[in-house]
């Protein structure tokens, strides 16, 4: 699956102020995940910090990996999410850590299209709907773990819709700066030819009428 042209050009940003603050906000919040309990669980403390690893250099991923950069960030945090609710809980199903798969999911909602993005979020669904199976086999799921359940499922895609729409109207905006400056620059060039083509005439007009008023002239002289 090719992933859409993404919006943000990973080859060509550059590392900003902006950039140091969503920085540092993201590795505050890696360390708020890592106080909460459970505190010495020492496989979701490595977790964390791959999730925040993959994170940093999602850039670098992605520019490395062209074709194929976008599918593999995405399946790797996907990864690292469901193996991080099953070390945060008794029950994977049950993890408070559940809102790690709107990671996937805004990423997927950010570099793809509409459909790709259903499909990813619809990947992210599964790989947490997976704990179902072994909770079920100690455990009855009631008509309100259901609900609940379906409630959270329906949220991740409530997210990467809305998301999504924001980032494709972004790149709409975007591609038609980018359209109206290359027209503009196209002009441009015209009316630098249009210039360069008027002074070379105005150059060879005196020229013109010198030569054809001294061939007129030479004869007289002669004569």
């Amino acid at each position: 699956m090719t992933p859409a042209a993404p919006i943000m050009d990973a080859e060509s940003r550059r590392f900003t102020r902006l950039d140091a603050v969503w920085l540092t906000i993201w590795l505050l919040f890696l360390a708020g995940l890592a106080l909460l309990p459970p505190q010495f669980e020492w496989h979701k403390q490595l977790i964390l910090l791959a999730i925040g690893l993959v994170q940093l250099l999602e850039t670098k991923l992605i520019s490395s990996f062209p074709k194929r950069g976008v599918a593999y960030v995405i399946l790797l945090k996907i990864l690292l999410a469901t193996v991080l609710i099953d070390h945060t809980g008794e029950v994977g199903i049950n993890s408070s850590y559940y809102p790690i798969y709107y990671l996937p999911v805004v990423t997927a909602a950010l570099y793809c299209g509409p459909l790709q993005t259903l499909f990813w979020t619809l990947l992210a669904s599964a790989a947490y709907c997976s704990y179902l199976y072994p909770a079920m086999q100690e455990y009855e799921l009631t008509p309100e773990a259901f609900a609940y359940l379906a409630l959270r499922v329906m949220f991740f895609f409530l997210a990467a819709m809305v998301v999504n729409r924001f980032a494709q109207q972004s790149k709409h905006q975007t591609q038609s700066y980018r359209e109206l400056a290359e027209r503009l620059a196209e002009t441009n060039r015209r009316l630098e030819k249009a210039r360069r083509r008027c002074s070379l005439k105005n150059c060879r007009l005196p020229t013109n009428l010198r030569e054809s008023w001294l061939g007129t002239f030479r004869p007289r002289l002669t004569g």
